[in-house]
């Protein structure tokens, strides 16, 4: 799937995966903010893209704007401003999407669009939000797009207020790991396949382990995405990390990696998860009632 394509519907595990971050940001802001004198703190969307699906659902840019709005007009007022970063290397007009979507906040200096990739673009945003709390939301496209190396200005902040939401592609990247493993690939592609998986894991200890012994699939993953959470942890972060998936019964898409220095945010997003696990459960439930359930239910009493 191209990335013009991927703005034609919002799919379901993105519902899932925007519901999350639009649950997360008020109590982030209302409780960041009281650490800031002017009471504001930064969002940086790192794949903003285009601000709005062609069925006119709304994408994180426009949901982020619009709760800037709202946590301004707060008892406590919260001034919440957003960077979206979108390259559109094609110019298949993603950009200008997203520029479109976000007029009304880019005159009134509350957003900022950057067309540019996230890696070249983080001199420019480090620069913008200076000392102040953050919260980065990295959700691009595929596996690849983000290298270990990228997030470390992010990592290595001295603002101990700095989060990270990460979409990891567990089952993309298990993809290329295995391929770079096997012994029908062509060694070169095999060894690029390998250092590209190095370079976003963040080491390279994860080939030992596939060498040993033959893995499953969730294993492979499992054994990826740990390796990720391990680097993670060691710039002292506490990492959640929970699979997005269409329902209840189905394999991840991806995994929705959550990164804070802060015991309570931990806390709070757990609570975010478990609600959504029982959506899943609810609706799983819901989905696997027969079709006459209530009028069966009736002739039973």
């Amino acid at each position: 799937m191209n990335t013009k394509e991927f703005f034609d519907k919002l799919k379901p595990w993105s519902i899932r995966k925007h519901r999350l971050l639009r649950k997360y940001l008020p109590p982030f802001s209302a409780k960041v903010a009281t650490t800031t004198r002017s009471c504001t703190i930064y969002c940086v969307d790192a794949f903003a893209g285009a601000a709005k699906y062609e069925d006119g659902s709304e994408g994180s840019p426009l949901l982020s704007a619009r709760f800037s709005d709202e946590c301004a007009s707060w008892k406590n007022p919260v001034f919440l401003k957003l960077i979206n970063v979108e390259p559109d290397k094609k110019d298949e007009g993603i950009f200008q999407s997203l520029e479109n979507a976000t007029l009304e906040w880019t005159d009134r200096k509350i957003v900022k669009n950057i067309k540019r990739e996230f890696f070249a673009a983080l001199p420019e945003i480090m620069n913008d939000i200076a000392d102040l709390p953050a919260l980065f939301f990295i959700d691009p496209l595929g596996p690849t797009h983000v290298h270990f190396s990228h997030l470390q200005p992010v990592l290595t902040r001295s603002q101990r207020i700095t989060e990270l939401i990460i979409n990891f592609d567990t089952d993309g990247l298990y993809r290329i790991a295995r391929a770079s493993m096997s012994d029908r690939t062509n060694p070169k592609v095999a060894e690029t396949d390998a250092l590209n998986v190095d370079r976003i894991v963040g080491n390279s200890a994860w080939r030992t382990k596939f060498k040993e012994r033959p893995l499953s699939t969730e294993e492979g993953e499992t054994l990826l995405l740990e390796e990720y959470v391990r680097n993670l942890n060691k710039s002292g972060y506490d990492v959640v990390a929970y699979p997005i998936r269409e329902s209840i019964n189905k394999r991840p898409e991806y995994h929705f990696v959550y990164c804070t220095r802060h015991r309570d945010g931990i806390e709070l997003m757990n609570d975010f998860v478990r609600e959504e696990e029982d959506l899943l459960y609810g609706e799983n439930i819901e989905d696997s009632l027969p079709l006459f359930f209530e009028e069966a239910s009736l002739s039973k009493k």
